[in-house]
């Protein structure tokens, strides 16, 4: 008989952690479409903002040439983008040293 009792709160139990479970997951699935939607909100708000300069410049003249002169009213990204590239290969290489090399002692230190 107090076996029978046991069985039955531990299944009442597990119920519970079930469902808290599934609510956890639920919860998860709402976040992750919210931060999806404020992305996409974010990337729609650039495209409608960015297009009175697209319309004046050019997307393929703001894009390719290496002017950047507020006085005659020229504006290009290029070297921006190209510094953010190579800021952004650095930072790999760098990031790449520093757990790549652990990874490798560890499981040296491991086996």
């Amino acid at each position: 008989m107090f076996f029978v009792e046991i069985l039955i709160l531990l299944r009442s139990h597990f119920y519970q952690l079930f469902r808290l479970d599934k609510g956890f997951i639920w919860l998860k699935r709402i976040f992750a479409l919210a931060i999806a939607a404020i992305l996409l909100w974010i990337d729609i708000e650039l495209g409608i903002e960015s297009v009175p300069a697209i319309q004046e410049f050019g997307l393929f003249r703001f894009l390719s040439e290496s002017n950047w002169n507020p006085v005659t009213n020229v504006y290009s990204v290029l070297p921006q983008v190209y510094g953010t590239l190579v800021s952004d290969f650095i930072d790999l290489l760098v990031a790449k040293k520093y757990t790549l090399f652990p990874l490798i002692s560890t499981s040296i230190i491991k086996s």
